[in-house]
Formats: C-alpha cells, structure tokens, sequence
C-alpha cells in the first residue's frame, strides 16, 4: 500500500524520505507533544531508545540537514509511528 501512496507523491516531484524508527526522546519530541514513548530495551545507542510517535520530527531533520543544497524542498514520508500501550 506504501508504494501505491508513495507513486503520486514522486509525480509531484515530492522527495522521499527514509529514516531510521527509533529516536532520541528529546529530538522526537521536537516535532510533538508527546510524553511516553515505547522504550527500546537494549537500544543500539542511547540517542536511540525510543521508537518514533510521528513522522514529523524525521522529515524536519531531513530538511533541516538539506536546506542547504536548495532554495526549495519538498519531502514526504510513509513509514510506522508507535504509540504506547495505555494502562
């Protein structure tokens, strides 16, 4: 489904972006207002314990790390966000 959502998006001259799913607390937050996070348990760094609530803080850090190259950007992504189990 990803792929047939995504083919629109490339005729419209959108640039894809793909990141990583986890996140630090702090940089994912950036784009949110989130307070939980499903922790990762053995993460592969610190910077890199949670799983991600939203696109909006990749996508931003994707422009943020381009804005340099051009005038104008235009991204979009297509990917899981995790949301914490309420109890």
């Amino acid at each position: 489904m990803g792929r047939t959502i995504a083919r629109p998006a490339r005729n419209a001259w959108l640039d894809e972006v793909v990141r990583l799913i986890v996140s630090h607390p702090l940089n994912a937050n950036a784009a949110g207002r989130h307070r939980d996070y499903v922790r990762i348990a053995n993460p592969i760094a610190p910077e890199r314990s949670v799983l991600r609530r939203s696109l909006a803080a990749s996508v931003l850090d994707a422009m943020e790390h381009n804005i340099r190259l051009s005038e104008s950007l235009a991204f979009f992504e297509i990917g899981p966000i995790f949301e914490p189990n309420k109890k």
